[in-house]
């Protein structure tokens, strides 16, 4: 029934990441920073101001393809023999800066670090084993929390528990975060809950990895909980009034099974895309989390990545929060589907 909806949406995201490709490659032309005579100082030649140094800078803008023009085409200054002058537009076919990132972003080349020299890929991809575990692990916990408690909430009101999960989503995070550095990662007041000293390559097990991301999942709960509890409670409220809930109670049926069968059920369309936006959010708001704990993720590789000024690295994470994100809410309207086949794809709003 959908499928039609699903290949539309697909091919409309073409354009899309189209244009996201388009605005990191013009913003990466717009950096102040001289990537060229960053790739020379990874070689370990410094700019000093010599006959030697400009034409090793030109060599290597050569090799990195920046003498070519930024795109398909330009518009250059022309002037006719009479002297007279006017805008002239130029084609400049598959030989510009353009083409070539596009040719090697489809070829899944990213290119090397300016800092480390590795494959960009390789970066990422070790991040994200970091990261995507850390941002599921916590959404999902914060789902079998939540849910049971908002559908509790839906049935009878409890002031203390709303006020206990409004006081925790008005922590700032990064201050919660503090606070467990401080007080739960080291025996300064006699307490040492989490042990952050572990290193990325050690092989001392899963339970260390754990016990080194568990602070970073904790914040991310309590960031979400409330939240999650909150929207999802409004939702089921909004079902409730609808004429099938009392419908439903009229037959006999108790206002916890009426909403567990059915209200709870269409509550989940309302907040769909909620939950699938959560993941790429993670990846892009966990630059402050990921830095305060030195876990190697996505966000702290992105962190360093602007501090450094390592260009292949910062425009790669870029593009993949971009991609990622909107295939993120295609997989919302796949949830919808499922959640109700009934449902009007091309009327839901996102």
């Amino acid at each position: 029934m959908h499928q039609k909806y699903y290949i539309k949406r697909l091919l409309y995201l073409i354009p899309h990441w189209f244009f996201i490709i388009l605005i990191i490659f013009l913003l990466s032309k717009a950096s102040h920073r001289d990537a060229v005579a960053a790739k020379l100082r990874q070689s370990g030649i410094e700019e000093d101001g010599s006959l030697r140094y400009q034409q090793l800078y030109e060599d290597q803008k050569i090799k990195l393809g920046f003498h070519l023009p930024y795109f398909y085409f330009s518009i250059q200054d022309a002037k006719t023999k009479s002297g007279f002058r006017y805008p002239k537009l130029a084609f400049h076919g598959r030989q510009c800066q353009f083409h070539q990132w596009m040719t090697g972003l489809l070829s899944g080349n990213l290119g090397n670090s300016y800092i480390s020299n590795k494959p960009v890929g390789k970066i990422i991809w070790s991040a994200l084993a970091w990261t995507i575990p850390i941002a599921l692990a916590a959404l999902l916990i914060s789902i079998l929390i939540a849910f049971p408690l908002a559908r509790r909430l839906s049935q009878q009101s409890n002031k203390y528990v709303e006020g206990f999960l409004m006081t925790f989503y008005a922590i700032p995070t990064f201050w919660l975060a503090t606070l467990i550095l401080v007080f739960l990662t080291n025996d300064y007041y006699g307490i040492q809950v989490f042990d952050l000293s572990v290193k990325y390559g050690s092989a001392s097990g899963f339970m260390n990895k754990f016990q080194r991301v568990l602070p970073m999942i904790i914040c991310m709960i309590v960031a979400d909980l409330a939240y999650l509890t909150g929207v999802y409670k409004t939702s089921i409220l909004k079902e409730n009034a609808k004429p099938y809930y009392n419908t439903a109670l009229a037959k006999g049926m108790s206002k916890a099974a009426a909403i567990k069968k059915h209200t709870s059920k269409n509550a989940l369309i309302a907040i769909s895309t909620i939950l699938v936006g959560a993941i790429p959010s993670a990846l892009a708001g966990s630059v402050i989390l990921e830095t305060i704990f030195n876990i190697p993720g996505i966000g702290r590789v992105l962190y360093l990545a602007v501090q450094q000024g390592d260009q292949p690295v910062l425009y790669a994470i870029v593009l993949l929060i971009g991609i990622f994100t909107s295939l993120a809410y295609l997989l919302g309207d796949i949830l919808i589907a499922r959640i109700n086949p009934k449902a009007d794809l091309a009327t839901t709003e996102l």
